[in-house]
């Protein structure tokens, strides 16, 4: 009889571990903008919701222009540019010709960071070289 009670007890416990533990699995994602080409870059960046982002950007810098995070863990990749309304960049070479709505035109990578609570990480990087002015 005293197994029994252990064993009920011990299954509580791992149930409400599990539970609780499910309540916290999501889906981190980081937009950056990375500047690779020869010279610094002048950023405008506004997003869907109206929040702009504006600045200056150093050759091999990068600067996060949006994150969200999402109570669904997913592997499943969005289309970046999708978060933007507007992105502007420009040099001494000219604007950047570089169209960001593209999916191919981003940098993506997916991690899964936990396996339980489930949490994967997004990260899409626009990179920016001088062949894009």
């Amino acid at each position: 009889m005293k197994n029994f009670n252990f064993f009920k007890l011990l299954f509580l416990i791992a149930t409400l571990s599990l539970v609780a533990c499910h309540d916290s699995s999501r889906t981190d994602r980081t937009w950056l903008i990375q500047n690779n080409s020869s010279t610094s870059i002048q950023l405008n960046v506004i997003d869907n919701y109206g929040v702009t982002k504006n600045g200056a950007l150093a050759v091999g810098e990068s600067v996060v222009v949006g994150i969200d995070s999402k109570d669904e863990p997913t592997s499943v990749v969005i289309n970046p540019g999708n978060k933007f309304r507007e992105i502007n960049i420009t040099s001494e070479k000219g604007t950047m010709k570089k169209d960001f709505t593209l999916e191919t035109n981003w940098v993506i990578t997916v991690e899964k960071v936990r396996r339980t609570p489930k949490l994967y990480k997004h990260e899409y990087k626009l990179v920016v070289k001088d062949t894009d002015f």
